[in-house]
């Protein structure tokens, strides 16, 4: 590999992180800019291993997820795949 190519490859990456960052941002102050949408946000992120962009996604095909308690959530998972 030609060291300009691992350069322009390093740099690349740098700003892809950095615009997953910016993306990141400004999901969660989307989240947090409704008081149900937060609600359902730290319900989803309270579990292991969802992140932002997951929980996000959840949120957003189950606008309902902040006010349904367990078992109709359960029922609407069954129900809804």
């Amino acid at each position: 590999m030609l060291p300009i190519t691992g350069r322009q490859g390093n740099a690349r990456l740098t700003q892809v992180d950095k615009q997953i960052t910016e993306i990141n941002t400004e999901i969660s102050h989307f989240n947090q800019s409704d008081d149900t949408l937060a609600r359902s946000m730290k319900i989803l992120l309270s579990i292991p291993g969802i992140g932002v962009v997951c929980a996000s996604t959840v949120v957003s095909e189950m606008s309902k997820v902040g006010t349904m308690d367990r078992k109709q959530m359960a029922i609407h998972l069954v129900y809804h795949p």
